[in-house]
């Protein structure tokens, strides 16, 4: 699972200490950082922090992605809401 959420103009994500860390989180990660590609949208920093349940839900933008059985899961928060969809993929 991938998790990054936007606080501040920085795009953080928790640490991938004990698990195997996510390719999109950690490209998303590395364009922030190398090529600015989210200043436009005033995103100008990204590092590694811990992503506590209520900084997510306090937070400018949250991003979940998961893979999972051939299936893409995008997962929407809103309030005490989770909305969830699912496409299958080739």
């Amino acid at each position: 699972m991938n998790l990054a959420i936007v606080e501040d103009g920085v795009l953080l994500t928790p640490p991938a200490d004990d698990i195997l860390e996510g390719c999109t989180v950690r490209r998303a990660m590395e364009l922030v950082v190398e090529c600015g590609v989210l200043s436009h949208l005033g995103v100008t920093d990204a590092r590694y922090e811990d992503v506590e349940i209520d900084r997510a839900k306090a937070a400018d933008e949250v991003m979940v992605s998961l893979s999972f059985n051939f299936h893409v899961w995008a997962i929407c928060m809103t309030s005490c809401f989770v909305y969830s969809s699912s496409a299958a993929s080739s």
